[in-house]
């Protein structure tokens, strides 16, 4: 464990009792990006897990992850408007 990710007191354990493990370091960030984004940036987690762990299932996550992302953004780009440039469909 990096020592950055580490606050509090030493002692027995895998970390020491008492040991905080900090949010960022934990993966709470990973929830930050996902809901800052608006699931835009899902697959950034996904992405550093998989360059943590080097797994395939996790490579494959993670380029689900980016190509549905991709998808999604080409048809929000090619969405039909009208002339008031709204939106159009069923």
């Amino acid at each position: 464990m990096d020592r950055r990710c580490i606050a509090g007191a030493e002692g027995r354990g895998a970390y020491g009792a008492g040991t905080i493990i900090r949010w960022s370091c934990r993966g709470g960030w990973y929830f930050v990006v996902t809901i800052a984004g608006a699931g835009l940036f899902a697959w950034v987690p996904f992405t550093h897990a998989a360059r943590r762990l080097r797994t395939p299932a996790r490579t494959r996550q993670a380029i689900t992850y980016g190509a549905a992302t991709v998808v999604l953004a080409v048809l929000i780009g090619v969405t039909p408007t009208d002339a008031d440039g709204d939106p159009v469909g069923v």
